[in-house]
């Protein structure tokens, strides 16, 4: 990625590292980007960890108390966790018109930066042996999902 970025001329400064020390470091603030899977994007209102991550980080003590300590956010990014934090609360067609306003935020605030698609992993594609059975031909894979909870497998047999 970083060989990619240098070549549209954006300097990068590629650091790999343990899951701890780059928590360590995005908790000080001592990094300017950094990559990340986004594995919960289809779960806009009931994961929002890494859409809210990077403000959280420079405001977190805002946050913990409720605006009575720390440095607050920008005002979008108030207005966008508002957002989020109402999303459950609504019916379907509120809901989902939210979620779009949500996403575009995202987008047009560079909240993150996409750089690869979902894989056919992540969008349900399953490899089951022949002989066990009543398997759906579709299951969401992904972590938020406790995959393989939502191809129900209590209700799988092998017939052999």
């Amino acid at each position: 990625m970083g060989r990619a970025w240098e070549a549209i001329g954006v300097k990068s400064d590629v650091q790999i590292m343990t899951r701890t020390l780059l928590g360590t470091r995005a908790e000080n603030n001592e990094l300017a980007v950094h990559v990340w899977n986004h594995d919960d994007a289809g779960f806009t209102f009931s994961s929002t960890g890494k859409n809210t991550f990077p403000a959280f980080r420079l405001s977190n003590s805002w946050f913990v108390s409720q605006g009575s300590e720390g440095q607050p956010p920008p005002q979008w990014f108030q207005d966008f966790f508002s957002d989020i934090m109402k999303g459950p609360t609504l019916a379907d067609a509120e809901r989902n018109e939210l979620g779009k306003k949500v996403w575009r935020t995202v987008v047009d605030e560079m909240v993150n930066i996409g750089i690869v698609g979902l894989s056919p992993m992540v969008q349900g594609v399953l490899v089951v042996k022949n002989d066990l059975k009543n398997v759906p031909d579709k299951a969401g894979n992904d972590w938020p999902l406790r995959t393989p909870n939502t191809g129900f497998p209590e209700q799988w047999f092998f017939d052999r």
